[in-house]
């Protein structure tokens, strides 16, 4: 380990710090091994085997919860917003509004300047049977080509059963002293109504949207279909 003023020298001439490779790291089970054969080297094979079991079994235990702990760290770090490219959806207008009697707000992220946040930080999710496993982001050495944006990374997976919702998903690292903070939204470019919405809900939206010039549209279910379509409404 470099020591605390050798380290000082470097950033005050004006130097970048960077780590030290490890040099043959031991890996756990073959330290866990090494100091459980020292510390038992005058105990019996049965006794020894026994001991052995329940250090792995607390040592698995204790390994476990650091994980769990970690994840929920990790996890309210981030601030997430789910979005849907595809509002023809059956099972989406179903799920999320009210089966077909609320409304969906629609954004045009394309017109937004590039350098906007709210499109640089939205990205597709991606669908997979196989949950990615972050320790070996976490457990490297040689931090020379680390990319800390893993962590996004691992926010946009979910189960490919889902993948019917088109999902995207604008990531914030924001930590979590900051992680509810609100994200100001552009002006929606329509309201959507689901093709059920009750009629004093559907009046509110048109005075809604007619006040703020904002489109107004409607889902119609497509006669003999289960197939929904996007219509405008006038206001």
């Amino acid at each position: 380990m470099m020591a605390a003023e050798e380290t000082d020298s470097i950033v005050n001439a004006g130097g970048t710090w960077q780590p030290k490779s490890l040099v043959r790291p031991i890996p756990f089970g073959e330290w866990r091994r090494k100091i459980a054969a020292e510390l038992l080297k005058g105990v019996d094979g049965p006794k020894r085997d026994t001991i052995n079991k329940v250090i792995d079994k607390f040592l698995n235990y204790h390994a476990e919860n650091c994980i769990k702990l970690m994840s929920n760290w990790f996890q309210q770090g981030f601030s997430v917003l789910s979005l849907c490219e595809n509002c023809s959806s059956t099972l989406m207008w179903s799920y999320y509004s009210d089966s077909h009697k609320g409304f969906v707000i629609e954004y045009d992220f394309s017109k937004l300047d590039y350098n906007d946040l709210r499109r640089r930080l939205c990205f597709p999710v991606f669908y997979t049977r196989k949950l990615r496993d972050a320790t070996r982001y976490m457990s490297r050495t040689d931090m020379s080509d680390y990319n800390n944006l893993f962590g996004k990374f691992m926010c946009l997976i979910k189960m490919d059963e889902w993948a019917y919702e088109k999902e995207w998903r604008i990531v914030h690292a924001l930590g979590q002293a900051h992680a509810n903070a609100e994200l100001p939204m552009p002006s929606p470019s329509a309201i959507i109504l689901g093709s059920r919405v009750k009629p004093k809900n559907e009046e509110m939206m048109r005075e809604l949207c007619r006040a703020r010039a904002i489109p107004l549209k409607r889902m119609v279910q497509q006669p003999g279909s289960f197939d929904l379509k996007v219509a405008d409404v006038s206001l």
